[in-house]
């Protein structure tokens, strides 16, 4: 049976700009219940920058 997964969190429209730099920009990220998650990039990236948002 295929359920329909809704969203425990969702971020939308992020834009974090330091010193007239973006340093994070996410149009649409949706965090479903069970699934892991892993933030790779190289580095100014903005994944400390996600982390700190999420809290």
């Amino acid at each position: 049976m295929n359920r329909i997964q809704v969203p425990i969190f969702e971020l939308n429209n992020i834009k974090v700009v330091r010193d007239n730099v973006t340093n994070l920009k996410i149009k649409n990220f949706k965090f479903h219940r069970g699934a892991i998650y892993g933030i790779v990039g190289p580095i100014g990236a903005g994944k400390s920058t996600l982390l700190s948002i999420l809290g």
